[in-house]
């Protein structure tokens, strides 16, 4: 059952659709688990 704080949203794109360049992340990789 889901619960607050168990996913994070962010928005990439402004309304006019174009990329908003704020949005920009990087990731770590996966060394236990599995990431998705």
């Amino acid at each position: 059952k889901p619960r607050k704080g168990d996913a994070l949203l962010f928005f990439n794109l402004n309304l006019d659709e174009s990329p908003d360049e704020t949005s920009r992340h990087g990731s770590c990789r996966v060394v236990e688990g599995e990431k998705w």
